[in-house]
């Protein structure tokens, strides 16, 4: 689990997310980001009903909360993340959404260039 302040919360958040913020897509992610003022970045996950029944859902939103706790200090700060899980999700693997997760970090620019990288 995140810890409150590195989760988006509100409805008002995710709508100034979705209409401030820029949008990259994957193949398996939509992804929006915008700059915020705190200190650290900030997430929010969203499911909905086409990725498929609640069990996936939840599998899903578990997973990328991993992805995310996994590459912390990868990610440039002070942003408002949303991650948006497409329909087809279900059926790939986490490595398969891992590395969508990172292709679209790298294609909007967020995610540095260390050593480390997987990919």
């Amino acid at each position: 689990m995140l810890d409150k302040k590195t989760r988006i919360r509100t409805g008002k958040e995710y709508r100034n997310v979705f209409e401030k913020g820029k949008r990259f897509s994957g193949r398996y992610l939509i992804m929006y980001y915008l700059e915020n003022a705190a200190e650290n970045n900030r997430f929010g996950f969203i499911t909905n009903k086409k990725v498929g029944m609640a069990v996936i859902r939840n599998r899903i939103k578990r997973q990328l909360r991993a992805i995310v706790r996994k590459y912390p200090g990868q990610v440039r700060k002070n942003h408002d993340i949303v991650l948006v899980a497409r329909a087809g999700i279900g059926k790939t693997s986490f490595e398969g959404i891992e590395k969508d997760y990172i292709f679209i970090m790298k294609k909007a620019g967020l995610f540095a260039k260390t050593a480390n990288n997987t990919n």
